[in-house]
């Protein structure tokens, strides 16, 4: 009579093994998928904080070369307003000083201080415009360290790994378990 009851002991004690087993098994399949979500959802991130990097430093550069465009435009216009006037004032001191009768070398030298003037200006306009470019190419180099700053910010995550189901452990209980009984019942 004790031998039913130890049949149905160790079957009981196979079945709690087996569903510790199953039961590890489908805990770390679950954990695997979490860790999987969790590497998909920042590798995700990833890319979206890559594609709004790169737009803004497109955006940076573009502002940046946009400005350079407009500054070496104004300053050919003021070039050539400084020559206007240059044109102009000596064309003022040629007609003034020939309605007075006067000509000569202090004509010349008022002509040659007004081109003179005129260079120095230019010379200046360039210098200022040299040393905004200068600028701007720092700026071009700040946005693409700041760029690269970015992409290197956001770091893939690594899964975390999952224990190993254990099979062994719930088998030797179960054989642990049917073997006390056996000996608890005076078994073989």
């Amino acid at each position: 009579m004790c031998e039913p009851i130890s049949i149905a002991m160790g079957t009981m004690a196979v079945a709690g093994a087996t569903t510790n087993i199953i039961g590890q098994n489908t805990t770390r399949q679950m954990n695997k998928g979490y860790e999987n979500q969790k590497k998909n959802a920042q590798d995700d991130l990833i890319i979206e904080n890559r594609k709004r990097a790169t737009s803004d430093y497109l955006r940076q550069v573009r502002l940046e070369q946009l400005q350079t465009t407009q500054e070496e435009q104004s300053l050919v216009e003021e070039k050539g307003d400084v020559a206007k006037q240059t044109a102009a004032a000596t064309g003022q001191s040629k007609a003034s000083a020939a309605e007075r009768g006067v000509a000569g070398n202090s004509v010349e030298a008022i002509v040659a201080d007004y081109e003179f003037q005129q260079n120095q200006e230019v010379g200046r306009l360039r210098m200022n415009q040299d040393s905004k470019n200068a600028q701007h190419t720092e700026n071009v180099a700040g946005y693409n360290d700041q760029f690269d700053q970015r992409i290197a910010a956001v770091k893939p995550y690594v899964p975390r790994v999952q224990p190993p189901v254990d099979y062994f452990g719930p088998i030797f209980g179960a054989g642990s378990s049917i073997m006390a009984q056996n000996k608890g019942r005076g078994g073989k």
